[in-house]
C-alpha cells in the first residue's frame, strides 16, 4: 500500500513539474516572417516606451529564437533585428522612442549628439556623436571609418566640420562603440615624436 501511495504521489509530482508553466519572466520570440507592427507591440509591453512611428514603418521581419529569453535579452535582440532590417530607433525623451522606417534617415527627427563616451545609451540607438583627435587627421580617419561601413545605411552619416580635427559619425550605438576603440588607437602621435 505505501508503495503503492510513494508511485502515485512522484506520478503526481513528476506530471506537475511538466506542466508547470515556463518562467513568467522569460520570453518567446516566435515571429517568423511577421509584420513589424506585431514586433513593435511586444517591443512596446516589454519596455513600455511611447512609440512614434513615421508612415514607413511597414513591413515583414523576423525575430525567432528557439528558447525563451529574459526580458532583457528579448529587447536587446528586438532592437538589433530593427537596426538589421533598417530601421532605425531614436531616443526623444526617458519613456519615448522614435522608430523610422527602413530605408529613411533620422537624422531629420532630432538625433542626439554625444560627445562623452560615458553619455552613449545601453540600449541599441541611432546617435551621433562627435569624434575630436589630437594627433590622426579627421579626413584619413573619414575615409577609414567609411570604407569599415561601407555599404553604409540610409541612417549613416559622415560630417567633417571645416576648421576643427572632427568628425560627427551618426550610426548605432554599437557601431559607435567599435570606431571608438578604433580611433583610440589610431588617434596617437606618429611615430617620431613618441616618447623612448
Amino acid at each position: 500500500m505505501k508503495i503503492i501511495i510513494i508511485a502515485a504521489s512522484l506520478v503526481i509530482a513528476v506530471s506537475s513539474a511538466a506542466a508547470a508553466p515556463a518562467d513568467p519572466a522569460s520570453v518567446a520570440l516566435n515571429f517568423p516572417n511577421a509584420d513589424v507592427e506585431e514586433v513593435l507591440s511586444l517591443y512596446e509591453s516589454l519596455t513600455h516606451f511611447k512609440i512614434i512611428r513615421d508612415n514607413f514603418v511597414q513591413g515583414k521581419i523576423t525575430v525567432a529564437v528557439a528558447e525563451p529569453v529574459t526580458r532583457d535579452k528579448a529587447i536587446e535582440i528586438i532592437e538589433r533585428t530593427l537596426f538589421a532590417d533598417g530601421f532605425a530607433i531614436i531616443q526623444i525623451d526617458p519613456d519615448t522612442i522614435e522608430i523610422t522606417g527602413a530605408g529613411r534617415s533620422g537624422r531629420s527627427t532630432g538625433i542626439p549628439t554625444i560627445s562623452d563616451p560615458k553619455q552613449i545609451p545601453t540600449q541599441e540607438r541611432l546617435i551621433s556623436y562627435f569624434f575630436q583627435f589630437k594627433h590622426a587627421d579627421a579626413a584619413k580617419v573619414l575615409q577609414m571609418f567609411a570604407q569599415y561601413l561601407s555599404p553604409p545605411r540610409a541612417y549613416t552619416s559622415f560630417l567633417q566640420p571645416p576648421g576643427v580635427n572632427a568628425l560627427w559619425v551618426t550610426e548605432r550605438t554599437s557601431v559607435i562603440r567599435q570606431l571608438l576603440v578604433t580611433a583610440e588607437k589610431i588617434d596617437v602621435p606618429p611615430q617620431d615624436q613618441q616618447k623612448p
